[in-house]
């Protein structure tokens, strides 16, 4: 079966959609599966479009004009209407792509079966859309262009249950195929042991400090100003903490602003870091030696960082508005509602329980996210899904 993937596939970078698309590829290769990827060159640097060449015939560059949403490549739409006819199955990776719209339409008119994977893009509804980056042309965007790609699709596939049922509720899909299919991670990225010292070199943090960390996208859908309302509960008990949220959102500078302001205005600029996006050895640092991790989102489709907190041994406090009810039930974490009492109190004993945490909990973490969430998990779910769709 020949299968082809559209998909962001920035070589090197390390957003969430790169880093999956690539990991899934090559998990699907190890498979056996004959895969081509096509893609344009947004993102990509001049010398990596230069190594790159025509020299491997299993990814298509093609070259692309303006963002992301608006992604203008007249070479991916002639790629898609010689080729497209040679597949078994096409594969669109994300909705706010113009590749996935015009992609879609040539496979529709074209007879060729096609399957939409969200990877964790939000739809948002009219009501939600100023908590988004791009939040309005988004939902126009959806509403207009993606609903019909989505209803001719014959697969729809989601990152968790909670998407799906968004999904099918937003869109009033009733008649295509939805399954649910989350993203996968190599725990191998998280296994290697940090010095806690380079966290007092790059950020000031004393080794004596408990640290809460949340990691992400700085965005109002992330409850960060509830979540900072929690803090002044927290630090008002444990003086020696500190929490770092750590991201950033060059699209939306001056939301990041207003929280320094909020964070000013509540006295709590000494406990509480904005250090930016942080990645490599800084990251790992953190997330070994922080005493949870905290997400506290109003909707999270998935939350890859819940994986990650989890590979490197620290247990989760997310909110009602993830997908992750199940870390209660595994002793991984809690599930909470947005309450600053409730949150301030689970954090306080969080740290408590920090103290008297040994491997045990790093092992059995590690232990569920791998026979869980590992891309070759991944990868023979969506083998099933194509040989479903081929069947069509």
């Amino acid at each position: 079966m020949k299968i082809l993937l559209y998909s962001t596939y920035r070589p090197d970078m390390l957003d969430g959609a790169s880093v999956s698309g690539r990991n899934l590829v090559r998990a699907l290769r190890e498979r056996q599966a004959d895969v081509t990827v096509c893609t344009t060159d947004l993102g990509w640097t001049q010398n990596h479009i230069g190594a790159h060449g025509d020299k491997r015939k299993d990814l298509h560059l093609s070259h692309a004009w303006f963002s992301h949403i608006l992604e203008i490549s007249p070479g991916l739409v002639l790629f898609f209407c010689k080729t497209i006819r040679s597949f078994n199955v096409v594969h669109f990776r994300g909705v706010f792509s113009l590749g996935t719209i015009v992609g879609s339409f040539i496979a529709r008119r074209l007879k060729k079966p096609y399957i939409i994977s969200l990877v964790g893009d939000r739809v948002p509804s009219w009501n939600e859309r100023s908590a988004i980056n791009h939040g309005t042309i988004k939902y126009f965007y959806s509403k207009f262009l993606i609903r019909r790609s989505l209803q001719d699709a014959d697969y729809i596939v989601c990152t968790s249950e909670m998407e799906c049922n968004q999904i099918t509720t937003q869109f009033n899909i009733h008649n295509v195929r939805v399954t649910s299919i989350p993203d996968g991670l190599a725990i191998s990225a998280y296994s290697k042991s940090i010095e806690r010292s380079i966290l007092q070199k790059k950020l000031g943090i004393m080794p004596t400090k408990s640290i809460y960390l949340f990691l992400g996208r700085l965005s109002k859908e992330k409850a960060l100003e509830f979540l900072i309302e929690a803090w002044k509960k927290v630090i008002a008990q444990r003086k020696n903490s500190v929490l770092v949220i750590a991201g950033g959102n060059r699209l939306n500078l001056k939301y990041i602003e207003s929280l320094r302001k909020r964070i000013t205005a509540l006295e709590l600029s000494e406990s509480v870091l904005l250090p930016g996006s942080v990645s490599g050895e800084l990251k790992n640092a953190l997330l070994q030696n922080s005493c949870c991790l905290l997400l506290s989102s109003y909707r999270e489709s998935f939350g890859i960082v819940v994986l990650e907190a989890l590979a490197s041994g620290i247990p989760v406090l997310t909110s009602m508005g993830t997908p992750w009810e199940c870390l209660e039930n595994e002793g991984l974490g809690r599930w909470l509602p947005w309450d600053t009492n409730i949150w301030a109190e689970a954090m306080i004993k969080q740290a408590d329980m920090a103290k008297s945490m040994d491997k045990k909990f790093l092992l059995k973490s590690r232990q569920w996210v791998n026979e869980n969430f590992s891309w070759e998990k991944v990868a023979e779910r969506y083998i099933e899904v194509y040989q479903e769709t081929g069947k069509c």
